[in-house]
């Protein structure tokens, strides 16, 4: 999942649709709020908002940030190194009960 810093004077959906952009090649329609996630590590406090996103053009791609990127059916996300966190997202974004 594409994520990264909100530039000053940037309003979030501006940064949602140029973080995916930056990170997947993808031009997205920024859609609802899925959920707002904190991580306490500290000294840092992060603040993460997951927004569902609906892609309009662009070619998926991995961005300079990341060696691969893949669509992968729902059911193997198990099989990924993925938090809990990130698995409840994408299963809410989606519809699915969590």
């Amino acid at each position: 999942m594409p994520g990264g810093s909100v530039e000053p004077g940037e309003r979030l959906v501006d940064a949602v649709a140029r973080e995916v952009s930056e990170e997947t090649g993808l031009s997205v329609q920024v859609g609802a709020l899925v959920e707002i996630i904190e991580i306490l590590e500290p000294p840092y406090h992060y603040v993460i908002l997951d927004y569902a996103c609906v892609p309009l053009s662009g070619t998926l791609r991995a961005g300079d940030d990341a060696s691969e990127v893949a669509l992968v059916p729902l059911d193997t996300l198990a099989a990924y190194s993925i938090t809990d966190d990130v698995v409840r997202v994408i299963r809410r974004a989606v519809g699915l009960p969590v």
